[in-house]
Formats: C-alpha cells, sequence, structure tokens
C-alpha cells in the first residue's frame, strides 16, 4: 500500500478570541493540511469526500464570526477518536470551546454512522455475490465464499458499574468486534454491540448475517476465518446440507471449526 498521508490538527498561537477557544469559523485556520502521523487517520481526499454527506445535517442555520464550520467539527471529532483523546484535549486543539465541542459530539457522530448502510453492505444481489465469489475464488480457489470473517478486541474504558462484563480472556477492558470483509478488504458487515467477555461463537450464533444464512437468502453462499493458521468453514450455508467438495475443500475440511 502506499504511504497514508495523515493531517495534523494544529491551533495558531494569537490574542484573538479564535485562538483562546471561541470560535472556528469559516476564515479560521485551525487546521493545516499536514503529513503527520498524530491526526485523523483520514487522508484530505477521504476527509473532502465526507464532508457534504454530513453536511446537511450539521450546517449551521445562521453564519456568526462564532459559527463553528462542519469541516472544523468533523476534522475535531477525528482528531479525538484518532488519538483516544478527552474532549477536552480535542476542543484545545481545535481552537473550540469544550462545551461547544460536547455539544456536537453526538450529532456529527450520529451523521458519520447514518451513512453506514450507504457503505457497509453485505453482498445482497446475485450480480455482487457473483463478483465477490469469483474474487475470493481467484484468491484461495475456494468456491462459494463470500466473506473472511473474525473478530477483534477494541480496548476502552468500561463503565465502572459493569466493568466486569468488558473483561476479556486477558483480563483487559474491551469490546469484541465481529467484522466480515470481501476479496479486496472491504467491510461488509459489522457487530461492534458486545462487551470484551462475549465470546465470538455467541456473537455470530446471534447476529443478523447467520440468521440470513440459515434460512437460505445466500444459497450456496459461505464464510471462512483464519484459525491457527488453517483456513477454515464458519458456516456452511445450505440448509438441506449438500455440498460440492473439491479437493482443497475437503482438505481445509479436516480442520473445519463450525460455531
Amino acid at each position: 500500500m502506499g504511504q497514508t498521508h495523515l493531517y495534523l490538527i494544529r491551533t495558531h498561537k494569537s490574542n484573538s478570541r479564535a485562538a483562546k477557544g471561541r470560535h472556528g469559523g469559516a476564515s479560521h485556520p485551525a487546521y493545516t493540511q499536514t503529513q503527520s502521523p498524530a491526526t485523523a487517520r483520514l487522508n484530505w481526499q477521504a476527509i473532502q469526500q465526507l464532508l457534504p454527506n454530513i453536511e446537511p445535517q450539521l450546517a449551521p442555520t445562521l453564519l456568526t464570526p462564532r459559527t463553528i464550520t462542519t469541516e472544523t467539527k468533523l476534522l475535531a471529532i477525528l482528531h479525538m477518536l484518532a488519538s483516544s483523546s478527552f474532549q477536552s484535549t480535542g476542543a484545545l486543539v481545535a481552537g473550540i470551546s469544550q462545551p461547544s465541542f460536547s455539544a456536537f459530539l453526538p450529532k456529527v457522530l450520529d451523521a458519520i454512522i447514518g451513512l453506514t448502510p450507504r457503505h457497509i453492505c453485505f453482498p445482497n444481489t446475485q450480480q455482487k455475490q457473483q463478483e465477490t465469489k469469483q474474487g475470493f475464488y481467484l484468491i484461495g480457489g475456494i468456491p462459494h465464499v463470500l466473506g473472511a470473517i473474525d473478530c477483534t478486541h477494541v480496548h476502552l474504558v468500561p463503565p465502572a458499574a459493569t466493568e466486569h462484563l468488558y473483561r476479556n480472556r486477558k483480563y483487559t477492558p474491551s469490546i469484541n468486534v465481529q467484522a466480515i470483509v470481501d476479496h479486496q478488504g472491504l467491510i461488509t458487515n459489522i457487530v461492534a454491540k458486545y462487551p470484551g467477555s462475549v465470546h465470538d461463537s455467541f456473537i455470530f450464533r446471534h447476529c443478523t448475517i447467520n440468521q440470513h444464512f440459515q434460512d437460505g437468502r445466500y444459497g450456496n453462499g459461505l464464510l471462512v476465518e483464519k484459525y491457527r493458521n488453517l483456513l477454515i468453514y464458519t458456516l456452511h450455508s445450505n440448509p438441506l446440507g449438500h455440498t460440492t467438495h473439491t479437493p482443497r475443500q475437503q482438505h481445509v475440511d479436516r480442520d473445519t471449526l463450525r460455531l
């Protein structure tokens, strides 16, 4: 992969009210495009593509010298998420007040989450399923694969009242996130609602994608995952149990993990 260009969010030293955290208006140069790892973790092209999609939900109804622009809001939130910092830190870096940051934080997050169905979508049409199966077959020689699935633990500071539920097998607090990707490595389905103590198999058994496979919605499609350096099936989707195996599939099946 080519070098990822990241962008540092900087404040400019000044005696102006903007530098003291009063506003982040259109003329406020709070953000400088630069190549730095301490940033939003999105290149400038991705940010410019994201902005018009969330603008309708975040655009101010009245422009004043104290108006915080949508771009300032987005970059401030991306910086906070990328650096795992607090609201006060994100506000300070963006040159705005912490109460203002707190006020637009849920709106920005809701606007971004609202784009999920548009960009994270499991192949539901015959054409998309065929393209995905062909892509996986060219990679590994196994037919009918609609996705590669795995879980990962994302660390967090858990709620004090239910902290014990977030302790994973390594006794660190996290949420257990299940993700499915296609042959291009693009996420097509994600489940990010279970605490770290929940096992991978439980998440899979109770997810919508599993139900759709059981209902036969995806025909002879299947999912695969990597387990101890072996490529294994996580699900045979044919509800009648009739499968046709190639020699490579038969070899993999000896180490099949069924959830």
